[in-house]
């Protein structure tokens, strides 16, 4: 029940604010834009919607809403100080970091969800037909990295102690998955493998490249708009990178429920 009622203040507390409405007003006019202009290709072809720029538009546009909106959960009221206001009622520190989560979550949700509505209604508009079955597919692993990008905001906001640092803890976190990640494998089999024996790679690295958030998202949304003839390995299939995905989503949390109990305020 203390969950629960912190989950309402905080989705509450996000609808009322300006941010949470201007952030579902971009997804509506992004992905209506995306939806209508993807319709047909140059040569006058129908193209499937999954072939737009709606999975790239999600990969950028969710993490930054889920930053704008989440990086003060935690953090923003442990500087204004009403965490401490919080507390005093029968909540433990748990519940606030996991009733945060849940209450960005929801209003975070609906402004994709919006954006993702729109989208096949205008290219419906356009072309005269429904997007085909693989929508459905690619509107999963969006909620997905929904999932992943708001457990990331919160989770940070709970680690630190300012909303700056929580915004700076993200971004640098995604800028780790984009760069270090990669590089890391890269690296290593530069440094130990002979210059002609490195092209494949090796399978464990090309592993450990699809281990992260981000490559498994862009990855599956890329098999959705070009299927590959031959066999996949298994780390290269949409169900193993979504899993991923969702591992991924419990880390942050994990570790905000784990660590913030034990925090000083």
């Amino acid at each position: 029940m203390s969950l629960r009622t912190v989950a309402r203040k905080y989705a509450a507390d996000t609808h009322r604010t300006k941010s949470a409405w201007v952030v579902t007003a971009l997804f509506a006019v992004v992905f209506g834009f995306i939806g209508w202009s993807s319709g047909y290709s140059y040569g006058g072809e129908v193209n499937p919607l999954v072939a737009g720029g709606i999975t790239n538009a999600a990969a950028v546009l969710v993490p930054l809403a889920t930053l704008a909106l989440g990086h003060g959960a935690v953090a923003g009221a442990r500087e204004s100080g009403s965490l401490r206001v919080l507390l005093a009622y029968p909540h433990s520190r748990r519940d606030v970091a996991a009733g945060a989560f849940l209450g960005r979550l929801g209003p975070i949700l609906l402004a994709v969800t919006v954006g993702l509505v729109v989208a096949p209604m205008t290219y419906a508009l356009r072309v005269g037909q429904l997007p085909s079955a693989d929508y459905l597919t690619l509107v999963g692993f969006v909620y997905l990295w929904t999932l992943f990008a708001t457990a990331l905001a919160v989770g940070v906001s709970a680690l630190v102690t300012t909303g700056r640092r929580a915004i700076a803890g993200g971004l640098g976190t995604y800028i780790g998955f984009l760069f270090v990640w990669d590089w890391l494998p890269s690296e290593i089999v530069r440094r130990t493998v002979p210059r002609d024996q490195r092209y494949p790679r090796p399978e464990w690295a090309q592993l450990w490249t699809s281990l992260d958030p981000v490559s498994g998202y862009t990855d599956a949304t890329r098999l959705l708009r070009f299927r590959p003839d031959e066999p996949l390995a298994v780390f290269e299939t949409m169900p193993f990178l979504a899993a991923v995905i969702a591992v991924w989503a419990v880390v942050p949390m994990a570790l905000a429920l784990w660590r913030f109990p034990r925090t000083d305020l």
